[in-house]
């Protein structure tokens, strides 16, 4: 049996600022992938407002929802066209 996975923290000394909804953890990742992409290096605790997660967090845990067959493709499809306009509005 696969012994669970531990990983090492970075300790923000700072508040935390919980998200409000699911909705503003998914904008705030693709925020954060759209500027990795540009080629901005992130470092943990240095952005305005400390988060309790970092954004690959966030992806870790759709994909794990995906494989658990909660989320599926159309869900993914959704997400990731809303995630492009950074609104849940449909235009």
């Amino acid at each position: 049996m696969a012994q669970p996975r531990t990983v090492a923290r970075h300790l923000c000394m700072r508040d935390t600022e919980t998200f409000t909804t699911t909705e503003e953890a998914w904008f705030w990742y693709v925020q954060c992938q759209i500027a990795r992409d540009d080629g901005v290096r992130f470092t943990a605790g240095l952005g305005a407002v400390a988060r309790p997660c970092e954004p690959d967090d966030i992806a870790r845990e759709v994909h794990r929802l995906h494989r658990a067959r909660v989320l599926h493709r159309a869900h993914l499809e959704v997400l990731g066209r809303f995630g492009c306009r950074l609104t849940s509005l449909m235009h």
